[in-house]
């Protein structure tokens, strides 16, 4: 496995492991950010693209930078 390949698993499980499915998160489109709550896991689309679903939200988004957790208070 090559430093590239690494570095996006590593986004993918680091996602994963701070939200789970059901978490509640801030998600940041492109037309703005949207609260919503993980679908489904994280993965590699591609092989390259570290991407997840979300609630209310056609398909899945990239989730490098993308994804906030949601502030408290």
């Amino acid at each position: 496995m090559n430093k590239k390949q690494a570095r996006l698993n590593a986004i993918v499980s680091d996602f994963n492991a701070k939200f789970p499915v059901g978490t509640e998160v801030v998600l940041v489109k492109d037309s703005g950010a949207i609260r919503t709550r993980v679908r489904g896991e994280a993965a590699l689309l591609g092989g390259h693209t570290p991407v997840a679903w979300f609630n209310d939200v056609s398909g899945c988004h990239a989730i490098d930078k993308r994804v906030l957790e949601v502030p408290h208070g």
